[in-house]
């Protein structure tokens, strides 16, 4: 059964002696260091003091903090906001904690978990009464649907943003490095948007496992010591926003400002097609309009193919006459000069790793030839006049083909060039190959 600690400001505290901001209602049997360790989570700024006509304004933080090098699976929702004055008239904020063991980690994840406590009203907003102690939270899971989400699609980031897809950023950063965080900056009045519902819908795309190891805040100013949060949304201009400058690749959604649409990955595709990140979808990969994939089932020639046709976009968008060179072709500083001349390493043999990506690239060039010889000599256009021996070279040529790449792939392989031949980019490929 879950815990709970409520910390706010009262004349006299459940501790002895205890006044002013303190615990006033703990769950019984909850251990002292367990209770230092949620009121270190109970820090506060106001955004506006008690005078301002604002101050119904201050965000509310709702939070789930992952204790770093604690007890295995135990988490920490919290909700933390202004309340108003305190006895002494001075203003005042309130903590709810809610301690879950690793049981009690429902599928849905905490920000949706968060949201539906919060819908239920779990969380108090104000303290009246006197100190004393709590019974184990339950959850009630028999008469509240507690399960995964059905729809998956990041419908409230598109609304924000204009593109679902940003949902899938936070996830991307994430699994690609836990030890950076990455952060949403949002306003504070108004116009902030639901912090906590985007979060939700974030991590509705992850795994259930990862969904409890993500640490998050909605309000963030500080990291309490020991602890992580790895989504931190902060006020723009604040101390916290300033503090994405210390990690130079985090990941930084700056929601005061028109964003583009997010950049095309399998994490923001997730978010806009709605399924987990990381399952294997049919998806297309290779030359423009090729044919539906397996994601996760990509060989070297797609692989080759398809970043060449990156390469050829970048080219063009940028207007660069730089030499065409396979994304992940080694550079000058990897072995191969510019000229094109294998250097070799210490031991005098080629790498192991050069000599996988140049055999690929030698690959895709033999294939282009093939498919290229195959375009012209079936082309209506061709001269009648056509010598026999250049029909029996194209045979060769195609048998070759087939036999290099099996006659499943090599069929493919021909579709896909016709499909790009009419999307008007068979120059591309001829120049290539000049």
């Amino acid at each position: 059964m879950a815990s709970e600690l409520i910390y706010t400001s009262v004349p006299k505290g459940l501790k002895a002696n205890s006044s002013g901001f303190c615990t006033v209602a703990v769950t019984a049997g909850m251990s002292r260091p367990m209770m230092t360790k949620l009121e270190a989570l109970s820090g506060y700024e106001f955004c506006y003091n008690i005078s301002d006509p604002k101050v119904h304004l201050n965000p509310t933080n709702y939070a789930h903090t992952v204790f770093r090098g604690g007890q295995d699976g135990q988490s920490v929702l919290s909700r933390v906001s202004y309340c108003g004055t305190d006895y002494s008239g001075r203003i005042n904020k309130i903590a709810h904690h809610i301690l879950l063991e690793k049981m009690e980690r429902l599928p849905l994840g905490p920000a949706a978990l968060i949201r539906e406590l919060k819908d239920r009203a779990v969380f108090k907003s104000v303290w009246e009464g006197e100190p004393g102690q709590l019974g184990h939270l339950g959850l009630d899971t028999e008469n509240h649907d507690l399960s995964s989400p059905d729809n998956l699609v990041a419908e409230y980031w598109g609304e924000v943003t204009g593109d679902p897809g940003w949902a899938g950023m936070l996830v991307k950063a994430f699994e690609e490095n836990e030890r950076v965080p990455a952060y949403v900056v949002c306003g504070k009045d108004d116009a902030r948007p639901d912090i906590l519902r985007l979060f939700a819908e974030s991590q509705a795309l992850m795994t259930p496992d990862k969904r409890w190891r993500t640490g998050f805040a909605t309000y963030y100013t500080s990291l309490p010591a020991g602890c992580s949060y790895h989504w931190r949304a902060a006020i723009a201009g604040s101390a916290a926003a300033r503090e994405a400058r210390r990690f130079p690749n985090a990941q930084v959604i700056d929601l005061t400002k028109p964003l583009p649409p997010a950049e095309d990955n399998e994490y923001t595709l997730a978010a806009r097609e709605g399924y987990l990140a990381g399952e294997k979808r049919a998806v297309t990969v290779g030359v423009p309009n090729g044919g539906p994939r397996l994601k996760g089932e990509e060989d070297e020639l797609d692989r080759v193919t398809r970043n060449f046709w990156e390469k050829q976009s970048r080219m063009r968008s940028d207007g660069s006459d730089q030499p065409i060179r396979f994304k992940d072709q080694p550079t000058p500083a990897d072995g191969v000069s510019d000229g094109g001349t294998q250097k070799f390493g210490r031991d005098g043999k080629i790498s192991q790793r050069n000599r996988a990506l140049l055999a690929a690239a030698g690959a895709a060039v033999l294939l282009a030839a093939i498919l290229l010889t195959a375009i012209v000599i079936q082309s209506p256009h061709r001269p009648d006049t056509e010598d026999e021996h250049q029909r029996e070279d194209y045979k060769a040529l195609v048998a070759e083909g087939r036999e290099h790449l099996g006659a499943g792939r090599y069929a493919e392989a021909v579709d896909a060039f016709e499909r790009a031949e009419r999307a008007e980019r068979t120059a591309e490929v001829e120049d290539l190959l000049r």
